[in-house]
């Protein structure tokens, strides 16, 4: 190429009186020409233009494919022909390996076409030689890589955008996880697994006092850690600092590093650490971070960890509540086994000893006093079953052995059961005729008892003399469905969710039983993979419904 193609830079024409970029570190220029003399007016135009800068140059295309791909340049200024290749193929050349630096193309051509192709394959700007002057090439070259600062800042950003909704949509999940854990040490392992893998760090810690025994301790290293876990006694340094601040606290590696106090601290890659709060808003422990590789945390890192923290100390909160309250039904469960034991005893003793009694005072006015002897026992007899099988229900599903049983058969035994008490209180039972051939997969004991509960419901609560209560069986959607309806009370809507609790009356004044009947019924059934629910309203009677699987 001849010289010149490029217009020399004129006497006359006027030099900028001040820097282009007044407060900007020098910048790394690459420029590509095979012309020497070109390349020494491109030169004086830059350093008249008052731009501070460094010149790497590259005078073919050989040694411009080198300089791209070894150094990194905040622009390049190139011209379109080359020795061995052309500009485009250069351009093309950037594009296949991703390298980032804007590039301004000098051609001695003004083909509108060539300028069209040029940009289209990733060039900034375009100047005609003919045309470059210092302060067009200044201004070009300003250009190019305020643009390109703009680009990366705006890259930068949006990446920033999707990797915090890729951090809350973790953070989202993460409370199902929290739910699915059960103990407080189950949790913060949770807790310390997430914190590294939301914020991406080598090292995470997690470290709460929830009270006696001990504080609990959880890490979680990445699996090319470099950092060795923590010892207590650093973590509790960290954890009081954290609490004296009450708030998220974040160091890089050079801060560690300029203070030694902190370094002494036994983290070497930044620190990232939120504090754990317990129910009165006092720490209860920390979430501590440690090691990425810059040695410093990301700006919405802070926020990050602060949610999670907040999430965390529902969950170990909620965790705490949880063993708390099974803690205290195993102490009742205990404690009412050795009531049941204790009562059983005395009760055989009033019952044999009435049996004793009863062939002096069958035929005397006090042989009434041994029928009410008797009743009270069984009362007594069957509230102690119940609160011991309730509580056998509330540590998990009851064990059933399910055989085939005609469901005919069910409802038989169930109206041959409950009659003497239906009959007791002029109440009229009766089942509905049903196919005999209909089959259930059941534990006919324990559904005996299902019957039982729900029939003794119905008949304390119907009309006596007129009440009423219709028992049927009928196939529906691969399953068996038993209906219980009566012409009863009713129980009003706002009560009708709770019937199945435990210990749940429909009146808060009764003293008949300990409102254990429909929820152990409830056990049984779902102990038979079935389910049960109730209708009613309120003066219209009530039908009490469950299903148990068909047996083929």
């Amino acid at each position: 190429m001849m010289n010149d193609n490029l217009a020399p830079m004129n006497a006359g024409e006027p030099v900028p009186s001040a820097p282009i970029f007044p407060s900007s570190p020098s910048i790394h220029l690459l420029l590509i020409d095979d012309d020497e003399g070109d390349r020494t007016t491109v030169r004086r135009m830059l350093q008249h233009a008052g731009i501070p800068m460094q010149i790497t140059e590259a005078p073919d295309f050989g040694s411009a494919k080198r300089a791209l791909t070894q150094q990194k340049a905040d622009c390049v200024i190139l011209d379109f022909h080359l020795p061995s290749g052309d500009g485009l193929e250069l351009l093309q050349l950037v594009s296949t390996l991703r390298l980032d630096a804007p590039i301004v193309v000098l051609t001695g051509q003004g083909d509108e076409t060539l300028a069209v192709d040029l940009m289209k394959a990733g060039a900034v700007d375009y100047v005609p030689k003919r045309l470059l002057t210092p302060q067009r090439l200044s201004q070009s070259v300003r250009q190019a890589i305020r643009l390109h600062q703009a680009e990366r800042r705006a890259k930068k950003a949006h990446d920033a955008l999707e990797h915090q909704a890729a951090q809350l949509l973790k953070l989202a999940n993460s409370s199902l996880g929290f739910h699915a854990a059960v103990t407080v040490e189950e949790t913060l392992e949770l807790v310390a697994k997430l914190a590294r893998d939301l914020i991406g760090a080598e090292l995470a810690v997690a470290r709460v006092d929830l009270g006696p025994p001990t504080p609990l301790l959880a890490q979680s290293r990445a699996d090319n850690a470099t950092l060795p876990a923590l010892k207590g006694a650093d973590i509790e340094r960290w954890e009081k600092l954290i609490g004296q601040a009450g708030r998220c606290i974040a160091y890089s590696e050079q801060m560690l590093n300029d203070r030694p106090e902190w370094k002494a601290r036994g983290i070497l890659k930044g620190v990232l650490a939120a504090p754990l709060m317990g129910r009165d808003s006092t720490p209860v422990g920390c979430l501590l971070l440690t090691g990425t590789p810059n040695g410093e945390f990301a700006q919405g890192d802070s926020l990050m960890l602060i949610q999670l923290a907040k999430a965390a100390s529902v969950a170990l909160e909620n965790s705490r509540l949880f063993k708390e309250a099974q803690d205290a039904a195993r102490a009742r469960d205990d404690m009412l086994a050795i009531v049941s034991h204790d009562l059983r005893n005395p009760l055989n003793v009033v019952g044999m000893s009435a049996d004793l009694l009863r062939p002096t005072l069958k035929n005397t006015p006090d042989g009434a006093l041994l029928t009410r002897i008797d009743r009270g026992v069984r009362r007594m007899s069957r509230l102690i079953e119940d609160l011991l099988l309730a509580s056998r229900i509330d540590l998990g599903p009851l064990p059933v052995q399910p055989e085939k049983v005609k469901a005919s058969l069910l409802l038989a035994e169930a109206i041959e059961s409950a009659g003497p008490l239906a009959d007791n209180h002029r109440v009229k039972l009766s089942a509905l005729p049903c196919d005999t051939s209909l089959s259930v997969m059941a534990d006919q004991e324990r559904l005996s008892q299902v019957f039982a509960n729900i029939i003794g419901n119905a008949v304390k609560y119907a009309p006596e003399g007129n009440g009423q209560i219709t028992l049927s069986v009928e196939e529906e959607n691969s399953m068996v469905r038993f209906s219980i309806t009566d012409n009863g009370l009713g129980i009003s809507p706002a009560a009708l969710p709770r019937i199945f609790e435990r210990s749940w009356k429909a009146r808060s004044t009764e003293r008949d039983g300990a409102g254990l009947g429909l929820y152990i019924a409830r056990g049984i059934v779902e102990a038979h993979h079935g389910n049960i629910s109730a209708e009613s309203k309120p003066g219209e009677g009530t039908t009490l419904r469950f299903w148990l699987p068909i047996a083929n």
